[in-house]
């Protein structure tokens, strides 16, 4: 049985949660007859997952649950924005990495907005106060662009959440893209793992303002104990299966032993990427 939920986080917080079991992760073969091979849904596991993730929340005081807008991260974040009882709202920059190893070379697609409200109409909703996101990908996309684009969309996030006494927000992404996006938010945050649903809190160091532009501590990385049937790490992996005409997609960055990876430096992720024009995380 799953533990009993820690003490609520401090107003201000930002939590961050993978999606949950995808369904091209259970079927390879999934893909080669699906009509949007680059936007699977979850299987039932997945909502499961996403709505113990959402119980996992229910006391946080959360405001409005923000989510990339593949369609796995949006049946996960609706779960839990339907647990909250709160508006779910689309930021692209949580997107998956656009990385044409993954998607071959065409930019991949997926469902727009406008095919979802009807489905997920808590799309519909207004959060607390208007908001404008302005972080979307381009195809193909470098690993140092993807963590610009992630790490800057969780700063305006909480920027905004700040600036419109907001309380505490969600936001649903990939595993690459919650990575990127805690980073966004503190640097110094040795990572972990993201597996399915899991959830990483990032504490406000100060109590926000509207005034104050704040900044964040990680508290908590990839927390997973809520879940009745977590993503084991052994059998974890960001990188879908390859798209038809998609090079082998990459393994993910070696493990410490205990799930842990080593932080590096901006500079080492430029290199690493061929990217020299990448900003601050």
């Amino acid at each position: 049985m799953p533990p009993p939920p820690p003490p609520p986080s401090p107003r201000g917080t930002v939590f961050f949660g993978r999606h949950g079991e995808r369904v091209d992760h259970v079927d390879p073969a999934w893909p080669a007859t699906a009509a949007w091979p680059a936007d699977p849904e979850l299987t039932p596991r997945g909502l499961e997952q996403a709505r113990e993730l959402g119980e996992r929340l229910r006391a946080e005081g959360v405001s409005v649950v923000f989510t990339s807008p593949f369609l796995r991260t949006v049946q996960t974040a609706h779960a839990v924005a339907d647990v909250l009882d709160v508006p779910l709202v689309i930021e692209d920059g949580l997107g998956e990495w656009l990385n044409a190893s993954w998607f071959g070379d065409k930019t991949p697609r997926w469902r727009p907005a406008s095919a979802l409200v009807a489905d997920y109409p808590r799309l519909a909703l207004r959060p607390p106060a208007p908001y404008t996101g302005a972080h979307a990908a381009s195809f193909p996309e470098s690993r140092a662009q993807l963590y610009t684009r992630a790490g800057r969309a969780a700063r305006h996030i909480a920027a905004w959440a700040a600036a419109a006494d907001a309380g505490s927000v969600v936001c649903i992404g990939h595993g690459i893209s919650c990575e990127a996006g805690v980073f966004g938010l503190d640097a110094a945050t040795k990572m972990k793992l993201i597996t399915y649903c899991s959830l990483s809190v990032l504490t406000p160091d100060a109590p926000p303002t509207p005034a104050a532009t704040p900044t964040y501590t990680a508290t908590t990385i990839a927390d997973a104990s809520f879940l009745t049937h977590p993503e084991g790490r052994a059998a974890a992996r960001y990188a879908p299966p390859p798209l038809p005409g998609a090079a082998d997609a990459p393994t993910p960055p070696a493990s410490t032993g205990e799930g842990d990876f080593v932080v590096v430096a901006e500079a080492d992720i430029r290199a690493a990427a061929g990217d020299a024009d990448a900003v601050a995380l």
